[in-house]
C-alpha cells in the first residue's frame, strides 16, 4: 500500500461521472507545492512541484504530461483560460531587469518558454497574489495582503483599478467577462451597512463603464481607461451577502465566486438570517442572484417537501458559467 508516499492528481468529470488520475508524484523525491489548478474548460491542469521543483501541465484530451520548467520558486499560481500561460508570484529573478530581490508577479508561456514580469512588487505593500483571470485572459485580479488589491490589464501590464488600502480582503475574483469583481471586507461600503461583519460585495470595473453612467462602453466591450480608478461612485458597489428582502447578514460572509456575466455570486457565510430555518451553527454556501435579488442556500438537504440544513460546515464555493 503506497498511500501517503505519493501525491496524485485526479480530475472528476461531473457530466460523465468519470474520475481520472492524471499523474502521480513520489513525495520522497518530489515537493508538490501548489495545485492542482484547472482551466475553466477543464482541458488543462497545472501542478507546481515535480522533480527538482518543476511545474507540470496536464492535457486531459491526450493524457500528455509536460514538465514546463524546473528550479523556480512559485507561489499563488493561476492558469490563464487557454492553458498556455500561467500567472504566479515568484521571488526568483526570471527576467534580466529583475534586480529588486522581491516577490513579483510573472506569466509563463509554455508555447514559447518565455517569462514576462507583469507587476514589480512595491516594497511598501504586501505580496501580490494572482487571484483570478477573465475568460479572454486580458484581466488579472491580484489580492495584496494589507494593501490595495489590483486588477491588471495584461495587454500592456497597466493597473486598471485598485481598491482602498483600508479594505481587508479575503480574496478578489473577476467575472469571466472582465466587467465585475467580487470580494469580501468588513468596511462599510454601502448605505445601511451596520452589521460590523465581513460582507460580500460586487463592484463594476471602471473599464466596463468608462463614463460612469451605468451603461456599457459604447463599443459593447472593455475599453482602455486611466489606471488607478477607484471602485466607487453611485451604483458602482453592491452588497450581495444579504437576504432576499435585503436584510443584512448577522454573521461573516466570505470566499466570493462570481459567474461569467456577474449575475450570480456564490459565497459562504455564518449568518443565520439569510434564509429561513438556518441555525447559523455552521458556515453554509449561498448563491445570490443580482438580477432578482434572491438569495438561496445551496448547502442543504431536501427530503420531499422538507428542507434541512447540513450537519457540518460548507465553504469555499466555486460557481461555473
Amino acid at each position: 500500500d503506497e498511500r501517503g508516499a505519493n501525491y496524485e492528481v485526479w480530475v472528476h468529470d461531473t457530466s460523465s461521472g468519470v474520475t481520472t488520475m492524471m499523474a502521480r508524484f513520489d513525495l520522497s523525491v518530489t515537493a508538490v507545492t501548489h495545485g492542482p489548478r484547472v482551466t475553466p474548460d477543464g482541458a488543462f491542469v497545472w501542478v507546481a512541484g515535480g522533480t527538482n521543483g518543476g511545474t507540470h501541465v496536464f492535457e486531459r484530451a491526450s493524457g500528455e504530461v509536460v514538465e514546463v520548467h524546473r528550479n523556480i520558486e512559485i507561489d499563488y499560481m493561476r492558469p490563464f483560460p487557454d492553458g498556455v500561460r500561467i500567472a504566479f508570484t515568484s521571488g526568483t529573478a526570471l527576467v534580466s531587469d529583475d534586480v529588486n530581490a522581491a516577490d513579483d508577479v510573472y506569466a509563463y508561456d509554455r508555447s514559447t518558454g518565455a517569462f514576462e514580469r507583469l507587476l514589480e512588487h512595491d516594497p511598501d505593500s504586501g505580496v501580490p497574489r494572482p487571484s483570478s483571470v477573465s475568460d479572454d485572459g486580458r484581466y488579472l485580479a491580484l489580492a495584496v495582503r494589507g494593501s490595495p488589491p489590483l486588477v491588471l490589464d495584461t495587454s500592456d501590464n497597466s493597473v486598471v483599478t485598485e481598491l482602498s488600502a483600508s479594505l481587508a480582503l479575503e480574496a478578489l475574483e473577476i467575472s469571466g467577462d472582465g466587467q465585475w469583481v467580487a470580494y469580501s471586507t468588513s468596511a462599510e461600503l454601502v448605505e445601511g451597512d451596520s452589521n460590523g461583519k465581513q460582507d460580500v460585495f460586487v463592484a463594476r470595473l471602471p473599464s466596463a463603464d468608462p463614463d460612469g453612467d451605468g451603461a456599457d462602453a459604447d463599443d459593447g466591450g472593455i475599453v482602455d481607461v486611466e489606471p488607478t480608478v477607484p471602485l466607487s461612485g453611485p451604483g458602482a458597489i453592491t452588497r450581495v451577502s444579504v437576504a432576499s428582502d435585503g436584510t443584512q447578514g448577522d454573521g461573516h460572509s466570505v470566499n466570493a465566486s462570481i459567474s461569467d456575466d456577474g449575475r450570480f455570486v456564490a459565497f459562504d457565510s455564518m449568518a443565520s438570517n439569510l434564509v429561513e430555518g438556518d441555525s447559523g451553527r455552521f458556515p453554509d454556501v449561498f448563491v445570490h442572484d443580482r438580477e432578482t435579488g434572491e438569495t438561496t442556500r445551496i448547502s442543504q438537504v431536501v427530503y420531499g417537501d422538507r428542507v434541512e440544513e447540513g450537519d457540518g460546515g460548507s465553504s469555499h464555493p466555486r460557481i461555473s458559467g
